[in-house]
């Protein structure tokens, strides 16, 4: 079932579990209702696309950048796909420190990415993004490889500031008045870095990179690190997925769009269309059904499977908060949209809009 807001206020396409189509965000007369009659063009995008994906670790003097890129064809025949462990954000020295954890656990998580490969013959747009609080920059290798084999390079920054590490040791640095400067700086030096590997002596990327053509995606608190990037006249397209919003008043009409889950517990759709409010058109809105805050990265592979952080130290007699497992496993519930499922119709809709943006066919 599709539905569409009578109110001329979201401009939006609301989906729900069961379908995966795309509605028209032109405005609607107050009180009239959109037609879901006629059929909705083929959401080509919710597949894998033309490039097989390959992933390399790009680094800034205080943090590291994980790149996702369209792989050469061929290049990936025989070789063995990515992973990274579920602690690999956590110093080793810290980890030392922590129980272990149960013989046999599997903290592996492999991605459809492969590490290193040589980059497809082309040039690429470049997609820069953020985790969100409590994240760091490999979590989201599943979501993130989707989006490259569309043709896109997409720079995942590890954001210190806010991210597993800080929540971790509550280093969050929340009450410095400069914070958000400081983090909107960190992601143009990221950008910066990753512009300059197109003409760097010896890079994977030199000649194959359109630094002319600039998205930028963020979930959850790095969606609020984008939107502070709405004035760079570099970023030519913002998606957030349920994001904070822009936490200062927006003068920029960069097209943007907020993607939200009918579950979402964190950033809830009210919070969300507060944030659409405060954005300027071009924008959209799209609520998909039965979908909750973590679905936007890897982590419900990991609780589904019964092999997430927060479960196993409950497990170890650990005390975590109800609300703060509440929150770590929203989305990935039995009754919760299927993860797969969740992360094609985020691919559909964040492709189609990065590449109406920026101008790719």
């Amino acid at each position: 079932m599709v539905k569409a807001h009578k109110n001329a206020f979201f401009r939006s396409a609301v989906i729900t579990a069961s379908a995966l189509a795309l509605i028209s965000s032109a405005a609607l007369p107050a009180g009239a209702q959109r037609s879901t009659k006629a059929a909705a063009p083929e959401p080509v995008y919710s597949k894998p696309g033309p490039y097989a994906v390959g992933v390399t670790t790009l680094s800034l003097p205080d943090r590291k950048i994980e790149v996702y890129y369209p792989a050469k064809t061929g290049s990936t025949k025989g070789k063995k796909r990515a992973t990274y462990l579920q602690t690999d954000a956590i110093p080793a020295d810290i980890l030392a420190g922590l129980p272990a954890v149960p013989a046999g656990t599997d903290l592996s998580v492999t991605i459809p990415a492969y590490r290193n490969v040589p980059v497809a013959a082309s040039k690429f747009p470049i997609v820069l993004f953020s985790h969100g609080a409590g994240g760091w920059r490999g979590v989201y290798g599943y979501p993130l490889s989707g989006l490259a084999s569309w043709g896109f390079v997409v720079a995942s920054v590890d954001f210190t500031e806010y991210g597993l590490l800080s929540q971790f040791l509550g280093t969050s640095g929340a009450a410095d008045p400069n914070r958000r400067t400081k983090i909107s700086a960190t992601a143009v030096a990221a950008l910066d870095l990753v512009v300059a590997e197109n003409t760097a002596k010896g890079s994977r990327f030199k000649g194959h990179l359109l630094p002319g053509k600039v998205g930028a995606v963020g979930h959850s608190a790095g969606g609020g690190t984008m939107f502070s990037l709405l004035d760079n006249k570099r970023i030519s397209s913002i998606v957030g997925w349920a994001a904070v919003g822009p936490q200062a008043p927006v003068t920029s009409r960069t097209p943007t769009m907020l993607i939200t889950g009918a579950e979402d517990i964190a950033i809830t759709p009210a919070s969300a269309a507060a944030s659409y409010a405060a954005l300027n058109a071009p924008k959209r809105f799209v609520e998909i059904g039965k979908l909750g805050h973590n679905a936007f990265s890897d982590a419900c592979l990991a609780i589904r499977s019964g092999t997430d952080l927060i479960g196993i130290a409950k497990g170890l007699g650990i005390g975590i908060p109800d609300r703060l497992l509440e929150l770590g496993r929203n989305g990935c519930g039995v009754d919760s949209l299927g993860t797969k499922k969740g992360w094609q119709i985020i691919q559909q809709f964040t492709v189609a809009e990065l590449r109406k943006d920026l101008g790719i066919n």
